[in-house]
């Protein structure tokens, strides 16, 4: 926590003086932005007054306009330290990179902005190394690749809304199956652009850090920033919704999805099928939008362990019979079924049980 420190008598009279003589403008108009210099201080505006710092950058004074309370708070306190590695300081916006709290749920590489940075947010590089390689693998491994897609994923939430309504309208077959591989391409790039990146950091200036401005900003139409983020990602992935449901982006190319694709193979999480109420109406199939041949699985008995799968219960509720339910192997390779079933006719089945 910040400590809260004396003012020395000299510096409260001149405190008073620069407030005095800005009274009415603080009170009435508008706070100059902070590269205006004020008699040697640097203003900023913040809630519910105006944050005045000395030249030095190492005090400031808050200046409550409700009840013109003072307090000299000492800038190379733990919040600040914070502030600034989890968002800079920059000269547009809000006075800060608040748009980088995004990265809190679109984990690295979905997100990468918060690691291909000028310099390291070492603060930034330690939350997406816990998120990617710790957090997102112990969520696999007990849920499926779902519990991140389906659940946290702001993009996956996307697409089961604004692109619900044509899921069905996803291709299914081998052929479309061999593009999936496009997200590990993907994610091979990323990681390429990360070892420069990392070499860039070390050695400053060098073809290191000139090829990793390339590739991910100033490669004609194919660096990272355009290719992936804005055309694939944006372009492609959400404006082809409504022809090819809301999962394009995420089935085909999404670098964090290729990823998980590998931590889902060690996964406990199936979709366990009931043989026996199968009638190969091909409804699971046709309403999965990550184009998984669920029939394929339900009439044979075998559970469904796609790493496509992102768990969004489309085909465990649409099936007519029941067949599909949500579960997972023990350490026994037992068979454990969810206790709240997604099926609606299981449900009803589980109701009607004396």
């Amino acid at each position: 926590r910040s400590t809260i420190s004396p003012m020395p008598s000299a510096e409260v009279q001149q405190w008073n003086q620069l407030v005095a003589g800005n009274q009415q403008q603080l009170a009435s108009g508008p706070v100059p932005p902070e590269t205006t210099a004020w008699t040697g201080t640097t203003w900023k505006k913040t809630w519910p007054g105006v944050v005045a710092s000395d030249a030095s950058g190492q005090h400031s004074i808050a200046l409550d306009l409700g009840n013109a309370r003072k307090y000299v708070r000492d800038e190379t306190k733990t919040d600040h330290w914070i502030a600034d590695g989890l968002f800079p300081p920059c000269n547009y916006g809000n006075g800060r990179e608040y748009w980088r709290a995004y990265g809190f749920i679109l984990a690295w590489p979905l997100n990468v902005y918060n690691v291909f940075t000028d310099r390291p947010l070492w603060l930034w590089i330690a939350i997406c190394f816990v998120q990617t390689f710790v957090i997102i693998p112990l969520l696999i491994f007990r849920w499926g690749k779902g519990a991140y897609c389906g659940w946290l994923c702001s993009c996956g939430a996307l697409a089961e809304t604004l692109g619900d309504e044509d899921r069905h309208k996803m291709p299914h077959g081998p052929k479309w199956n061999r593009l999936n591989m496009a997200g590990q391409v993907i994610l091979a790039f990323a990681f390429l652009i990360l070892l420069f990146r990392i070499a860039g950091w070390l050695v400053p200036g060098s073809f290191f850090a000139g090829v990793y401005e390339s590739l991910f900003n100033k490669l004609p139409l194919l660096n990272y920033h355009f290719f992936v983020d804005l055309f694939l990602a944006g372009m492609i992935g959400v404006g082809f919704y409504f022809w090819f449901s809301g999962r394009v982006w995420c089935r085909f190319f999404c670098p964090l999805a290729a990823l998980m694709h590998i931590y889902a193979r060690f996964s406990r999480f199936r979709i366990f099928p009931d043989k026996k109420k199968c009638i190969s109406c091909n409804v699971c199939t046709s309403v999965c939008h990550q184009g998984i041949d669920i029939m394929n699985f339900a009439n044979k008995g075998l559970p469904m362990k796609d790493p496509e799968c992102v768990r969004c219960s489309a085909c465990v509720t649409e099936c007519p019979t029941g067949v599909l339910a949500f579960g997972r192997y023990t350490k026994r390779r037992e068979i454990v079924l969810d206790k709240i079933p997604a099926s609606p006719v299981r449900m009803r089945e589980m109701a009607e049980k004396p």
